[in-house]
């Protein structure tokens, strides 16, 4: 969409009109620029002593909207012309902004989110015409012409499902109205293709005013978080490929000890009360963390453990097309015995 700059013109040359009070000039416009009183008229006077023909007045007064212009065009001050310019609008506003990002329009750049990875798709080139021709402007006889045709930039599609992304907009909205967390992240993906359908994190922001902003981190990328419980599936996995996982053999719930002096009891998730003795088959419906710890200790052992880990990619970054992605953290904890036992923890 378009967007308007003022230009102040200061004299009445090449047709045009310049500023004929700048008194009122500056009394009417400041309050539409963002701009103070006496700075503006300061401005035009310091510009009509140095005879310039023209003046621009600052980010206030710059990629305004058609609104805005409007406004300006009532006060009906002579001297204010406005220049015409290209505009990124996000018409949907804080929906999915920390993926889609924004272009900062004072630096003329992408900044952040797909804007700036994919920006070189994005970005379009201009054309241009270039012939001979008189001092009226009309074209030279039989002079060669010479067009370069204007390029457009590439359309990004995006597996965003626009309302997945709507209801988890609207989930964490509401969260954070309630509970007013620090931050908040949610990721939804197609668990058989890897898509991203969702993502979203607060702080959120508007990137239509991207001055505002407090957070700009994609936590969903750039952070690092604890997976906790859904690491089970994974370590299920690696025990059922590996033939140690035995479904019906029992083990005693409740607490889990390591036998090393320098780790705590692993404690299942009710305070460590567990459920008495249960089958594996049982650890995953309910969460167990001492089979897990089981399985990992006693069953996988730690090296085919972490093979497995870094087999399914943890600790690594997965490569989504967002940029300053985060490389996971699996960090490799080893048991070595002592001359008092087996009491030691390297990592």
């Amino acid at each position: 969409m378009s967007s308007y700059t003022i230009q102040l013109i200061l004299r009445n040359d090449f047709g045009y009109a310049g500023v004929e009070d700048p008194v009122e000039t500056a009394r009417e416009l400041a309050p539409h620029i963002n701009m103070e009183e006496g700075e503006l008229l300061q401005r035009i006077e310091n510009g009509m002593e140095e005879d310039q023909f023209q003046i621009e007045l600052g980010p206030g007064a710059s990629y305004l909207t058609f609104e805005q212009r409007q406004a300006i065009d009532d006060l009906e001050l002579s001297g204010i012309e406005f220049r015409t310019e290209p505009r990124r609008y996000y018409p949907k506003q804080d929906f999915a902004s920390h993926v889609v990002g924004y272009f900062n329009r004072n630096e003329n750049s992408p900044a952040m989110g797909l804007e700036s990875y994919l920006n070189d798709h994005l970005e379009g080139t201009g054309g241009s015409y270039s012939y001979m021709r008189a001092r009226n402007g009309v074209p030279l006889p039989g002079e060669i012409r010479d067009i370069e045709e204007a390029y457009n930039g590439d359309d990004i599609h995006l597996t965003l499902h626009s309302n997945i992304q709507l209801a988890v907009e609207q989930a964490l909205t509401n969260a954070d109205e309630q509970y007013s967390p620090e931050r908040m992240i949610a990721v939804v993906a197609n668990p058989k293709s890897g898509e991203i359908l969702a993502m979203s994190n607060r702080p959120s922001f508007n990137p239509n005013h991207y001055e505002s902003i407090s957070n700009h981190m994609n936590f969903a990328v750039s952070d690092h978080f604890e997976p906790g419980s859904t690491m089970k599936i994974f370590t299920m996995a690696a025990a059922i490929e590996e033939g140690v996982y035995e479904p019906d053999n029992y083990f005693e719930s409740g607490t889990y000890n390591t036998g090393y002096a320098d780790t705590p009891l692993i404690r299942d998730h009710n305070q460590g009360r567990g459920w008495g003795s249960i089958p594996y088959r049982e650890a995953m419906p309910r969460s167990a963390n001492t089979a897990f710890a089981s399985i990992v200790n006693d069953q996988l052992g730690a090296e085919r453990f972490y093979e497995y880990m870094n087999a399914f990619g943890f600790g690594s970054p997965t490569g989504i097309e967002l940029p300053m992605e985060a490389p996971g953290s699996c960090q490799k904890m080893i048991w070595v015995p002592s001359i008092l036992g087996l009491d030691k923890l390297l990592l």
